[in-house]
C-alpha cells in the first residue's frame, strides 16, 4: 500500500511539473499571421480609429446641444419670471386705478353726511323733539 501511495505521488507529480512547463513554453510561442490576417488587422485598427473620432465628434454635438439646452431653460425662466412681474404690475395698477373711484365717492359721502348732521344739529335747536331724537340715536 505504502509503495502505490508513493508510486501514485511520483505519476501526480511528474504530470504536473511536465503540465507547468507545457503552459509556460506554449505561452512563449509567437503567433504567425499570413498577410491576409495582417490586413484585416490593419483595417480593423483604422476602422477603430475611425470610430473614435466619430465618437468624439458626436459628444461634442451633444455637448453643444446641452449648452443650447440650457440656454432655453435660462430663456424660458427669465421669461415666466418677467411675465409674472408683468402681470403683477398690471394687477396692482388695476386695483389702485379701480379703488381711486371708490376713494373719491367715500370722500364725498362723508362730507355730505358730516353737513347733514351740522343742519340737523341747527335744525334741533328750535325743535326740542327731534334734539330728543338726535340724543337717543347718538348724534348729539
Amino acid at each position: 500500500m505504502h509503495k502505490a501511495f508513493l508510486l501514485f505521488l511520483a505519476i501526480y507529480w511528474s504530470l504536473a511539473l511536465t503540465g507547468w512547463g507545457y503552459a509556460n513554453e506554449r505561452s512563449r510561442e509567437t503567433i504567425r499571421l499570413s498577410p491576409a490576417d495582417q490586413l484585416i488587422l490593419e483595417r480593423i485598427d483604422k476602422l477603430n480609429e475611425r470610430l473614435t473620432t466619430e465618437i468624439g465628434k458626436v459628444n461634442e454635438r451633444i455637448d453643444k446641444l446641452n449648452d443650447r439646452i440650457d440656454l432655453i431653460w435660462a430663456t424660458m425662466i427669465g421669461g415666466f419670471l418677467g411675465v409674472m412681474i408683468f402681470v403683477g404690475g398690471l394687477v396692482f395698477w388695476d386695483r389702485r386705478t379701480t379703488l381711486a373711484p371708490v376713494h373719491t365717492r367715500i370722500d364725498e359721502l362723508t362730507h355730505r353726511e358730516k353737513v347733514l348732521v351740522d343742519t340737523l344739529k341747527e335744525f334741533a335747536k328750535d325743535e326740542p323733539k327731534l334734539m330728543e331724537y338726535l340724543r337717543i340715536s347718538g348724534l348729539l
